[in-house]
């Protein structure tokens, strides 16, 4: 956890400790709070059950409904971070879970708890799915990612954890909106250690990442970005296919100059040459370029 040397000017370069950790800290709280706000529903379904006479049917369509859109927000959050960065999808999920939650506690009707926990609170837990993690330790980490993906994991099996008997004794002594309240101040809270410390790469703070050298990150991630399309207009592979095209040929006269120019060779080797030459007739004409053709004799 030491800092890489030459990492760059400015006060974060003087800090005890990479910047990276600060940020993979927040992650952790951020994921935790996360896992916690998925595991509330368990605790819920009773009270609600037995306040508002809805049939545990109705409650659990709802839990049902959130999880699925936390599972769609796996792909869509890995899309969204490429594109806006880390931080302003965390700062997005945060919003709607603590704005989600905020409104369950005022439901009269089961459509609002279907909306406001639901779809809402679903879509901001989707948000800070998994996906989020591996974006994490990719960006700040060149070394140590196993351990920083180890620790995100952990930090999502510790929300349930910490979370599930501090809601069920909230609510055994206070009542389920006093445990809501808890889940969505806490979740509130986090957007301030996000905003003024949430960075979404080294680079906005002068560094490098984590055992980066600088030696060859950056030409490992244009090899990354470079989509297929452009990678097959490229010079180099129209120069391959070329070459390829040119031994192909050789080949094809040669093996034809062994087996109709009295040139004696193997069994083998004559089988090879006529695969190679039936090959080479099979294949579609190009304009302007005469196919090799030979009159076999036996």
């Amino acid at each position: 956890m030491q800092r890489t040397a030459n990492q760059g000017p400015g006060i974060f370069a003087r800090l005890p400790v990479h910047y990276a950790w600060i940020v993979t800290g927040i992650t952790c709280l951020v994921l935790l709070a996360a896992a916690g706000v998925r595991a509330a529903p368990s605790v819920l379904i009773k009270p609600l059950e037995t306040e508002f006479g809805w049939s545990r049917s109705s409650i659990s369509f709802a839990v049902a409904v959130s999880i699925l859109w936390f599972g769609l927000g796996g792909p869509i959050a890995g899309t969204l971070v490429d594109r806006f960065g880390p931080r302003r999808i965390m700062a997005f999920g945060l919003v709607l879970i603590a704005a989600g939650t905020f409104d369950t506690l005022t439901i009269s009707e089961l459509w609002q708890f279907h909306l406001f926990w639901g779809l809402i609170v679903g879509v901001g837990t989707g948000a800070l799915a998994n996906v989020l993690g591996a974006a994490i330790s990719q960006r700040w980490f060149r070394k140590h990612r196993g351990l920083v993906v180890g620790l995100f994991g952990a930090a999502s099996a510790a929300g349930q954890l910490i979370f599930l008997p501090t809601l069920m004794n909230m609510t055994a002594t206070s009542g389920w909106r006093s445990a809501l309240t808890f889940v969505a101040v806490f979740v509130a809270a986090l957007l301030v250690p996000l905003i003024v410390f949430m960075r979404n790469r080294p680079e906005d703070v002068g560094l490098r990442a984590v055992g980066d050298d600088g030696a060859h990150v950056e030409g490992g991630e244009m090899a990354q970005r470079t989509p297929l399309r452009e990678a097959l207009r490229t010079r180099d592979f129209a120069h391959g296919r070329r070459e390829r095209g040119r031994v192909h040929r050789r080949r094809t006269a040669r093996c034809a100059g062994r087996l109709h120019g009295g040139v004696h060779v193997c069994r083998t080797a004559r089988a090879d040459c006529g695969r190679l030459l039936i090959q080479h007739s099979a294949r579609p004409q190009v304009a302007g370029r005469p196919r090799l053709i030979h009159n076999h004799h036996n």
